[in-house]
């Protein structure tokens, strides 16, 4: 079954202070390099989902916008959580095994997303890093359903919780994993790297 990925790059960026999917990021922004790191690692079919700002958020994809394989969505319910911007994406979608990517997170490197995509065999694979989980999370096209009818309140969190027995951890080899950047000491102290 095919695997599509969502990049979740609707937030406020609030504690940023501006939209972070804009901020520079090696030969681009924060939201290309992860989309770039997306593509390399082998798929065909990525998802980003915008909301607050999406006008300007959206040419942070750079040249990516003209590729066939990127494609964009709308939540306009972003302000209602994180969970109904996955949502979005997971109907724009359509089908198949998702990959859910965060688009602040430019220190996940293709051969990490690669990873955790030759680790899932069904369920919620997620990734780990000295014993602590992080993103991209792959969903198998069975959890779907459920995770569509998740309350917004609630959170991905819940879907986990629901179906412990189908969790499946896998260890990479990066802590990009778990790195965020939420805040302007994030950025310049990731950047500085």
């Amino acid at each position: 079954m095919s695997t599509g990925a969502l990049v979740l790059a609707a937030g406020l960026s609030s504690r940023m202070g501006e939209p972070k999917m804009l901020l520079p990021w090696g030969r681009g922004t924060v939201l290309s390099t992860v989309v770039e790191s997306l593509l390399g690692a082998g798929l065909e079919q990525v998802m980003v989902v915008l909301g607050h700002r999406a006008g300007e958020v959206v040419q942070a994809l750079g040249p990516f916008r003209l590729d066939h394989r990127v494609r964009t969505c709308v939540n306009d319910r972003y302000r209602e959580g994180m969970l109904t911007s996955l949502q979005a994406g997971v109907r724009a979608l359509g089908g198949g095994n998702i990959l859910v990517a965060l688009g602040d997170q430019p220190l996940v490197a293709p051969g990490v997303v690669a990873e955790v995509l030759a680790a899932h065999a069904g369920g919620l694979t997620v990734p780990s890093f000295g014993g602590r989980r992080g993103h991209p999370v792959c969903i198998d096209a069975s959890l779907t359903g459920p995770l569509l009818a998740l309350p917004a309140e609630t959170g991905l969190r819940k879907l986990f919780q629901d179906y412990p027995e189908r969790v499946k951890t896998v260890a990479v080899s990066s802590g990009g994993i778990l790195i965020d950047l939420d805040t302007p000491a994030d950025y310049a102290r990731q950047r500085a790297v």
